[in-house]
């Protein structure tokens, strides 16, 4: 039973320890345990770094046990002897502290040490996140970058830190841009967004934003794919002229009807240009700031959502970052509105 395994143990929410009397209950997927009330309060388990490690909780009692279990190799000849041996059973070489079989406990830690942690080894060759960021600054014109206090520095009511969490790969691009949005500046150039808005706003995770855009661009190719129809369908009603004389009839009305409008599709065709040429400046210029203000909205919402400062960082890294599948799903939901809308405006030529 998980009761009784995990007493003594403390909540991942809480960090309480686990009592007998407790209602404890455990994550599905990875192990940790939680008060049952703690979970749902969050409706979600919180040890988010074992998540994507794919590791399973460990006890600590339990940890500990098993280093102390742990056999000593002999560097001799290789064989396992107990923890409390001197010489190995087996060819009675010394047995030294330096052969005691050391596991990996970084699949199973429930604790893994941030990527940025104060003990971590540093190494005087690599610059430090602070200068990084104080390079690219300057880069931007940011001349006064709050080294000392820059994790904690207000972002209209948020901490960069947190957002730094949320931005999670080429925080080194985007943090200067928003602490020149936090100064008040709005347009700052994003080529990814100029040339496929779309898919920019999809991969970021804006997708109510990015769906949005991809509707209109699908709505505004259609003058450009009925004159491209118009220009192959002499060559589709030659094809199926002997073989299906209905589907022909079908299409050379099809065909008349669009040579009538094609005065009208021409003119909408270079209006829809430059329609999705104003839409590839716009975002062009803005898609910085749109993210901007995107994150600072999630961090908001998750800050709210769940005070506890370990468990909400460890939220704002999984809900943030970026997601490469959102690409493809966008270009799969572009192609069928497009398609779509298509077949409404051939249907409004056959009526």
């Amino acid at each position: 039973m998980p009761k009784a395994r995990h007493i003594g143990d403390p909540c991942f929410a809480c960090h309480n320890p686990l009592q007998e009397n407790d209602d404890i209950i455990v994550c599905p997927d990875c192990g940790t345990p939680y008060h049952r009330a703690c979970w749902k309060e969050h409706g979600v388990c919180l040890n988010i770094p074992l998540h994507e490690s794919g590791g399973a909780y460990q006890s600590p009692d339990k940890k500990e046990v098993a280093d102390r279990t742990l056999p000593r190799i002999c560097m001799n000849c290789g064989t396992e002897n107990t923890q409390e041996a001197l010489t190995c059973k087996n060819c009675g070489a010394v047995l030294t502290t330096d052969t005691l079989q050391q596991p990996s406990w970084s699949s199973v830690s429930n604790d893994p040490k941030p990527e940025h942690s104060p003990d971590a080894p540093t190494h005087s060759s690599t610059p430090s996140f602070r200068e990084r960021m104080q390079e690219a600054a300057q880069q931007m014109g940011l001349d006064e970058f709050p080294i000392e206090k820059d994790q904690d520095l207000d972002v209209e009511g948020e901490k960069l830190g947190d957002m730094t969490r949320f931005v999670k790969t080429n925080t080194i691009y985007y943090i200067p841009k928003f602490l020149r949005f936090r100064e008040g500046h709005h347009i700052s150039f994003n080529f990814p967004s100029f040339f496929f808005p779309q898919l920019y706003l999809a991969y970021r995770k804006m997708w109510p934003l990015a769906i949005i855009v991809t509707l209109i661009m699908a709505l505004i190719s259609i003058p450009d794919t009925a004159l491209m129809l118009q220009a192959y369908l002499p060559d589709i009603i030659s094809s199926f002229q002997d073989t299906a004389p209905e589907f022909t009839a079908t299409l050379e009305t099809l065909l008349e009807r669009s040579e009538q409008a094609y005065s009208i599709l021409y003119n909408l065709s270079v209006i829809s240009s430059y329609l999705s040429f104003c839409l590839s400046i716009i975002f062009g210029l803005l898609g910085n700031h749109i993210y901007y203000r995107f994150v600072l909205r999630r961090v908001k919402k998750i800050r709210l959502a769940i005070p506890d400062p370990q468990p909400q960082q460890n939220f704002i890294r999984l809900k943030g970052g970026t997601n490469g599948w959102f690409i493809l799903a966008m270009i799969g939901i572009e192609y069928a509105a497009s398609m779509l809308f298509f077949l409404v405006y051939m249907l409004i030529l056959m009526l």
